[in-house]
């Protein structure tokens, strides 16, 4: 079980307002990496009865069955896709394009003779979840919705969510939906901290978007890939990566599989691990690759608009956008893969690929927040915070009167998150916080649990390489990267030794103590000028390293 965010909790109560004012087709809109599931599982299990949780592809199912079951445990969950027909659970989780079939549909709702267990209504279910609702007005989403009873006055409720509440094309969500009863955009949850910051560079190209065709509302990809190979942009972007943001897990959005395949051999001859994907490509194929993504064994995907919806990967660090857009909604589904938190990100790099003449209607990170390309280099939150202080400022009174705004920076996290391997640590004095994997880390989403583990060490005095032993105590189990972390930081806020692990507290500003430096220098890591709070990281990663490290996991496996 995990505990609800102030804002889930208010999205939650939203939704149950809106629906005792009568409402029964309501949205719920938050950006990427805010837990819109989470939310969808609370107000499944607040609700009570029956509940489908409807996924935009089967391979997104099983992603939604563990946020219900870290929400509600006690629930039974069953899945509807492919082979799978657990059709009676308490709560269906299943996809849309096996429901679209009228067999399985009908066998759902009860029209095939078989008896249901806790029939609720027309289609047996109070509830209807629908995942990445901005496709809802899609004729396979309206087959299905009509036949579970959803636009009827006795139909269950149909709660939408989604991070884009608008489309590109004509076609409007006001075609299912009445009403969104809730919004949380990337700009709050940055500034409210669960989001990290994100950065843009423009990385202009010899090519003209102006002269692009525009069909059902978007650039033509065929158009847009000729133009971009004939730019260089391949060879363009792996430069700028190189220049930029060499050592951040990137994903790059191209606009066919043709450009995606030269992006990776153009990062390759960069000297550059990558590796290309694409959708015809066997799901277990996609997988391996961002299973190595996510354990820096490759460091970029090029795709070709792949990965822009159901994948968590909280590590990315950068987002290529090498496929020019008119859409918002596309834009932010592509960034939004990196907004996620992840202990050892402090922010989000958006390199978007643009025309030596933008045109007006390209989105881009600049235009998405309305600033101007130079001032998103210092981060978004930056730039419109000094957007407004310039808004203000701009009439100071001749008398000299200060007027002034205040500037969040974002920078980093509050506390000293220490990597080893594939886990984070919080070292509070006699025991530490420790963040790591319990499952695999990766297509799926990685699931992730939390200890409280003391260190004891069992070397002799001055022994060059101390030996420790572990005494560990699981705190919380099978949560994802944000969470986890929030979860960590709660408990070290709630310790006494949270003050060794705050970036903010005045002693990490003090010269490094003797100790520290003939520490250092023995491991000949010391630097003139460290202060005592540089010395303390290093030296605690370094004993991270040797506790938690590879090292650490094979003498504890013997």
């Amino acid at each position: 079980m995990i505990s609800p965010r102030e804002y889930q909790t208010r999205a939650t109560k939203a939704a149950h307002d809106a629906i005792a004012r009568g409402r029964r087709r309501i949205i719920q809109a938050l950006a990427t990496g805010l837990g819109k599931s989470v939310i969808a599982a609370m107000l499944i299990r607040e609700r009570g009865g029956r509940a489908l949780l409807l996924a935009h592809r089967d391979e997104l199912c099983r992603q939604l069955v563990d946020k219900v079951r870290t929400v509600w445990p006690e629930a039974r969950v069953g899945v509807v896709k492919a082979e799978e027909d657990d059709y009676r659970a308490q709560v269906v989780v299943a996809s849309v394009q096996t429901l679209v079939r009228p067999t399985r549909l009908a066998r759902l709702i009860g029209q095939d003779g078989q008896a249901q267990l806790f029939h609720d209504g027309p289609a047996g279910f109070a509830t209807v979840v629908v995942d990445e609702c901005h496709h809802a007005p899609a004729e396979s989403y309206v087959t299905v919705l009509r036949g579970l009873g959803c636009f009827d006055s006795d139909g269950p409720v149909t709660v939408g969510y989604t991070a884009t509440p608008e489309r590109g094309d004509d076609k409007g969500l006001a075609e299912v939906f009445e009403e969104i009863v809730f919004e949380m955009g990337i700009l709050d949850g940055i500034r409210q901290g669960y989001l990290c910051n994100l950065k843009a560079k423009q990385i202009k190209l010899a090519a003209d978007f102006g002269k692009l065709h525009v069909r059902a509302g978007e650039f033509r990809d065929d158009e847009t890939a000729d133009m971009l190979m004939e730019a260089n942009a391949p060879q363009h972007a792996a430069t700028a990566y190189a220049e930029h943001a060499n050592g951040r897990p990137a994903l790059v959005f191209t606009p066919t599989v043709a450009v995606a395949s030269a992006m990776e051999g153009a990062f390759r001859a960069a000297g550059i691990t990558a590796e290309h994907a694409h959708g015809e490509m066997p799901i277990d194929q996609r997988r391996a690759i961002l299973r190595r993504l996510a354990t820096g064994e490759t460091m970029v995907v090029p795709n070709a608009a792949l990965f822009t919806e159901g994948t968590d990967l909280p590590n990315v660090a950068c987002i290529v956008v090498a496929k020019p857009t008119r859409s918002r909604p596309a834009y932010v589904q592509m960034v939004g893969r990196g907004t996620r938190l992840y202990p050892s990100k402090q922010d989000c790099l958006i390199l978007d690929l643009v025309g030596a003449a933008t045109r007006h209607d390209l989105t881009t990170m600049a235009s998405l927040f309305d600033v101007s390309p130079e001032a998103a280099e210092a981060g978004v939150v930056q730039a419109i915070d000094a957007k407004a202080g310039a808004a203000i400022n701009k009439d100071v009174p001749e008398d000299g009167r200060l007027v002034s705004v205040d500037v969040d920076l974002f920078a980093a996290r509050a506390f000293a998150w220490v990597q080893a391997g594939l886990r984070f640590i919080l070292q509070l004095g006699e025991e530490d916080i420790v963040l790591e994997p319990s499952n695999d880390p990766g297509a799926g989403g990685a699931a992730w649990d939390v200890f409280k583990v003391r260190r004891v060490k069992v070397s002799a005095p001055g022994a060059r390489f101390p030996r420790y032993q572990e005494e560990r105590k699981k705190l919380f189990a099978g949560l994802d990267i944000g969470y986890g972390m929030g979860a960590a930081e709660d408990y070290a806020r709630r310790s006494a030794g949270s003050i060794l692990v705050r970036k903010d507290v005045a002693w990490r500003k003090d010269g490094a103590t003797d100790k520290q430096r003939a520490r250092l220098e023995r491991w000949g890591l010391w630097q003139d000028g460290m202060t005592k709070g540089q010395a303390n990281d290093i030296i605690g990663r370094r004993i991270a390293q040797r506790v938690y490290g590879a090292r650490g996991q094979a003498r504890r496996q013997a």
